[in-house]
């Protein structure tokens, strides 16, 4: 048996003030949904409650935050600081399509600097290559795989889905 100790904490807003979102199990969701860490230890939890990506030190310390509307996914840019979000809101069982934000800065001068709408479930599995010259990321989810490019002020799918759906191909 072991005592774990605190690292860091999700600040919930006053009920009695601010009604928000609650985490359920019928949602499948807690509070804190998505996670990834930069090449600095950084971590960046997705908080759905506050509608926002938290920057959390490697010593536990919030550092920034970026207002993001149903935060589900992040994925930072090492090269660049900007933060790749797949935005899933939350509806009691029915899944809406997701939209995939490209976001620059953090706090106020936080801006979402691309869009782009997801079809059918994509959005639930997202990695990012940042290997070439531009950044590709790749979004899977109900049996799809698409190559996105981010090209700056737009993120552009190239091509159709890698993954054929027809198994007698």
């Amino acid at each position: 048996r072991s005592n774990p100790e605190k690292f860091f904490d999700i600040e919930l807003p006053n009920w009695e003030t601010t009604k928000y979102w609650l985490p359920s199990a019928w949602d499948k969701k807690t509070a804190a949904s998505g996670i990834t860490v930069d090449a600095k230890g950084n971590i960046y939890v997705c908080d759905l409650v506050n509608q926002e990506v938290v920057e959390i030190s490697p010593e536990g310390k919030k550092l920034s935050s970026a207002k993001v509307p149903w935060p589900d996914k992040v994925m930072v840019n090492s090269k660049t600081g900007d933060l790749y979000v797949v935005s899933t809101q939350v509806s009691r069982g029915f899944r809406p399509p997701s939209i995939l934000m490209k976001v620059s800065g953090r706090g106020e001068s936080a801006k979402v600097e691309a869009k782009l709408g997801l079809t059918n479930a994509l959005g639930t599995t997202l990695a990012l290559d940042e290997t070439g010259k531009e950044p590709i990321l790749w979004i899977g989810g109900g049996g799809e795989l698409v190559r996105v490019i981010d090209k700056g002020s737009a993120l552009e799918i190239e091509g159709k889905s890698i993954i054929n759906p027809n198994k007698d191909d």
